[in-house]
């Protein structure tokens, strides 16, 4: 994985982290939005945010939230950015793309493939069907940077802590559905 000891390397390798968090962002919110702006034709932003909110929640919206219980939301805040992005991270960048990049001799092939499988696994995580293709294209570019960014530093430990650091407002968003449409029932109760 590459983690180095010592506290000169760990801020260093923090300050590589949060230089790969926008270098991984950019990219994949310009994808998820041009992908999303593809599938919603919007006319302005309030139809560009209604065919978002249409794309990401579907058709069940707030009563999504209240068929999880409060503590599901809980688990997930707390193990999500915890184990995902250390299960992701060497399994794609460290295991299987330096695997095919030293059968193939090239790092694109390798780099190319784990990357369409890292897109292909975030279909799993769409809450509707139409954003499917949003996911699949944003954690696709997301694994393109991530495998250039693996292949060129020759290590992971950075990557991991930059989709920890990522993958934390992500995890958070699942509570906040499930608190937000149990505040909604008791208000409309």
């Amino acid at each position: 994985m590459g983690f180095r000891t010592g506290w000169k390397s760990l801020l260093k390798d923090a300050g590589w982290s949060l230089l790969w968090v926008p270098a991984l962002m950019l990219p994949f919110d310009l994808a998820v939005a041009g992908v999303a702006v593809a599938l919603g034709h919007p006319k302005d932003l309030n139809t560009l945010i209604l065919a978002v909110q249409k794309l990401f929640i579907g058709p069940l919206g707030l009563s999504a939230g209240r068929s999880f219980p409060l503590w599901y939301g809980i688990l997930i805040a707390v193990l999500f950015p915890l184990i995902n992005p250390l299960l992701e991270e060497i399994h794609y960048r460290g295991y299987v793309q330096p695997r095919i990049a030293a059968r193939t001799k090239h790092a694109w092939i390798a780099i190319g493939f784990t990357s369409i499988f890292f897109g292909l696994q975030y279909a799993a995580y769409a809450w509707a069907w139409g954003s499917v293709p949003v996911f699949v294209a944003g954690y696709l570019v997301w694994g393109i940077v991530a495998g250039v960014i693996s292949h060129l530093q020759r290590r992971i430990a950075t990557l991991v802590f930059a989709h920890f650091l990522v993958s934390i407002p992500v995890a958070v968003l699942p509570l906040a559905y499930i608190l937000l449409s149990l505040l909604v029932t008791k208000t409309t109760v």
